[in-house]
């Protein structure tokens, strides 16, 4: 399932003054790891959402303890992050000069019923679902008034697993590219290409190219001694700068 992908990064790190073979991993469960890929030792989790109500904490060897009210019933029950993460399947970096992880992040709340058919009310997909009651509805409904769903390209300590930045963001599955100088570059739903502050998270630089749109990650290449920022567009357009 291309929509359920998990965006993982390898870095090499000095992890409490012990060089370590890091994984790290934005998760679509709403939560940030960070692993010894050699071993699978988890090292770190915390949250990636604001808002995480799927679990009531890990265990020692790391293995969440699922809270029980988030397990699907027929009239259904509310859980944050919403189907849609979290993170998903868009392109994360990470910076080994800021240790900051860069990711593209979903605040949600969703409604989940389970049905009696495995295949559930589509009949022909593995998803199990139900439909959710009116009173489950009104209860959501009310949690997304205080809580909307909002997007975000936020920036994670990797070596403390706290968020260091947001950038409110429309929906969309443009990846990110970070740089040693100091940027983090990412496409725009609206056509063109912004680039943030790695540090801060401060919009630095913004061009419209009109009719780009690109749910693609950019990239950089070097030609003569110049850097160029690429970024593959709709309708067989490419934006070079």
């Amino acid at each position: 399932d291309w929509d359920a992908a998990q965006p993982m990064v390898l870095a090499d790190e000095v992890w409490n003054g012990q060089p370590r073979k890091l994984l790290i991993n934005a998760n679509r469960n709403g939560m940030f790891y960070v692993f010894d890929r050699t071993d699978g030792e988890l090292l770190l989790v915390d949250n990636l959402s604001t808002r995480v109500t799927w679990h009531k904490g890990f265990t020692k060897d790391g293995k969440p303890i699922v809270n029980p009210a988030s397990i699907s019933t027929r009239d259904g029950v509310i859980v944050c992050p919403g189907g849609s993460g979290g993170a998903n399947m868009p392109d994360v970096s990470y910076n080994p000069m800021t240790k900051m992880f860069y990711v593209r992040v979903s605040d949600s709340c969703s409604a989940f019923a389970s049905h009696h058919d495995p295949l559930g009310v589509s009949g022909n997909r593995w998803f199990g679902r139900g439909i959710v009651s009116d009173p489950v509805r009104k209860q959501l409904a009310a949690i997304q008034r205080e809580y909307p769903t909002q997007y975000h390209v936020r920036a994670m300590d990797v070596m403390t697993g706290k968020k260091v930045w947001d950038y409110p963001v429309p929906p969309g599955h443009q990846g990110l590219m970070s740089t040693g100088g100091g940027l983090v570059f990412s496409g725009t739903t609206a056509g063109g290409l912004m680039a943030f502050n790695a540090k801060t998270g401060k919009v630095v630089w913004h061009v419209n190219a009109g009719q780009v749109t690109s749910q693609a990650t950019p990239m950089t290449y070097m030609v003569g001694g110049k850097q160029y920022i690429a970024l593959a567009g709709g309708r067989e357009q490419a934006l070079v700068g």
